[in-house]
């Protein structure tokens, strides 16, 4: 009897678990919930950051903060365009300066803007892309003939905005602020 039960369980779950989910493109669907999440933690840890210390890279050989998310920026405008086939965005990129004393090269504070459009390019990009073409080639970093898959290019996109958000949730940290998904959440009565 109990084995019977278990049996049940187990072949029911799956399905219920695929009626509860009915999409057409469950993995466009899944990217696009993701990056909701992770462009307001990474928006927000570049406002985070004084723009004094935009130029703070604990190392020589890293990125620096602003480096960072001026990077982000220009893949995810990169990426987007090319999984949807969408131009991007035609603006001027920031330029660095050196302004910090320790001669830290530092964006200033357009870097984080431009991550924030970034974003919003990359919402638009990804509204209309379903699971339909996943196995088609797209463009892919390494030269002029070099290709992806739809797919991989798309699970690549959130893995890097983990990835840049660890990133300056340390440097965050390394200068005394809290990033966003640390902090306590504010109480409701």
């Amino acid at each position: 009897m109990f084995s019977v039960a278990v049996l049940i369980g187990l072949t029911t779950s799956p399905l219920s678990a695929q009626q509860a989910t009915s999409s057409s493109a469950p993995v466009a669907d899944a990217i696009r919930t993701i990056m909701q999440r992770l462009s307001k933690n990474l928006v927000a840890a570049g406002d985070d950051m004084p723009v004094a210390k935009l130029g703070y890279r604990p190392t020589p050989a890293q990125l620096s903060f602003g480096g960072v998310l001026v990077h982000s920026a220009e893949f995810n405008e990169t990426v987007c365009s090319w999984v949807s086939g969408t131009k991007p965005p035609m603006e001027p990129k920031p330029e660095p300066t050196d302004t910090t004393e320790a001669g830290w090269t530092s964006y200033g504070p357009k870097a984080s803007a431009h991550l924030k459009r970034s974003f919003e390019y990359c919402a638009a990009a990804l509204a209309n892309v379903d699971d339909s073409k996943l196995d088609e080639q797209v463009p892919w970093f390494g030269g002029p003939n070099s290709t992806t898959s739809r797919a991989r290019a798309l699970i690549v996109l959130p893995m890097d905005w983990q990835d840049h958000y660890a990133q300056l949730a340390m440097y965050l940290r390394m200068n005394g602020i809290l990033p966003p998904t640390a902090r306590p959440k504010p109480k409701t009565a």
